[in-house]
Formats: structure tokens, sequence, C-alpha cells
């Protein structure tokens, strides 16, 4: 994963999205789009049909699009204009409400915080009902002493790697409760 991590310039160091996101979003809205046509040419035999298949279609194409933008769009470091970015600010309200855009003060940043986090999921295919798996996620560690997710994933060496990375950048230290 370190290849989500790009300096763009002395004081500006970028997040990338996971690029498999848009593997899944662009075919995603392809499908919704397939959907909605599916509901224009049902416009015959009802307005019912048409509603449902309409619905559903631009949902799924706006699930697919908001992977697309999780996607394409960084995170944002930047000690220059002293600004914490994550999302697209140019996208729509609601969009942005979706997403999780973000914006803070990076003078507000006091450390960056390792934790680890267990998720669980529902499997079909085991005869237990949740599958358990072990994430660790970085935060920004406000003057507040609120928190901020900055990413996640199941790779410990890698994320221990990416705080420090991101520690150093900033210039606070990192507190690793990873473990």
């Amino acid at each position: 994963r370190r290849e989500d991590f790009v300096a763009d310039g002395p004081d500006r160091l970028l997040i990338r999205g996971d690029s498999r996101l848009q593997f899944a979003g662009y075919p995603l809205m392809a499908i919704g789009l397939v959907i909605v046509g599916f509901g224009v040419a049902a416009l015959s035999t009802g307005l019912g049909a048409f509603l449902v298949r309409a619905l559903v279609g631009v949902v799924v194409a706006g699930v697919g699009y908001v992977l697309v933008d999780q996607a394409t769009t960084p995170i944002v470091f930047d000690r220059a204009q002293d600004l914490y970015q994550r999302g697209n600010p140019k996208a729509p309200k609601l969009l942005q409400t979706v997403t999780g855009y973000e914006v803070r003060c990076l003078s507000d940043v006091r450390a960056i915080q390792i934790l680890p986090k267990v998720e669980s999921m529902t499997s079909s295919t085991s005869r237990a009902r949740f599958t358990y798996y072990l994430l660790y996620e970085v935060n920004l560690v406000l003057e507040d002493r609120s928190r901020v997710n900055v990413l996640q994933h199941g790779q410990k060496a890698a994320i221990r790697s990416e705080a420090a990375e991101l520690a150093g950048f900033l210039g606070v230290p990192v507190w690793d409760g990873s473990g």
C-alpha cells in the first residue's frame, strides 16, 4: 500500500484512494444506467414498474459514483496552507455528506494514533454467523482530543510505516496502540 502516499511538493502529501474501488465503481455506474434504461423501456407497462427500476438504477449508479469519487479524490495534507482535507471540495453538498468531506487545520494535530480494530462480517459460506478480522486504523489526534480517521487496513507493518511517514511529515509523535 506504499504507493498510496505521494509527495506533491515539499509541503504537500497526498494519500490516494484505493484504485480497486474504480474497478467496482465504473461497472456499478454502468449497471445502474442499464437498469434505468430498462425502466424507461418498461414505461409502457406502467408507471410503477418504471419508478421501481429507475429508483434502483439511480441508487446502484450512485453507489458506483461514490466509489469512483473515493478512489480518485486524494486525502491532502498541505503544510503551507495548514490544511487537512478529505473528499472533494467541488462535489455537491449531498455527496460531501455521503462521502464524509472534512477539512481541518494541520496546526491542530498533536499526534498520529494507531489502533487495532476488530471488524466482523456475515459469511454465507461458513457455519459461523460472523467472520472476524483485524484492521489497524491511523487517526489524527487533535488539540481538543478528538480523533479523525485517516486510513485503515489489515497490514500491520504497512500501517506502522505509513503512520511514521505521516508523523514525520507533520512533525508529531506516533502513539502506537497496535500491540
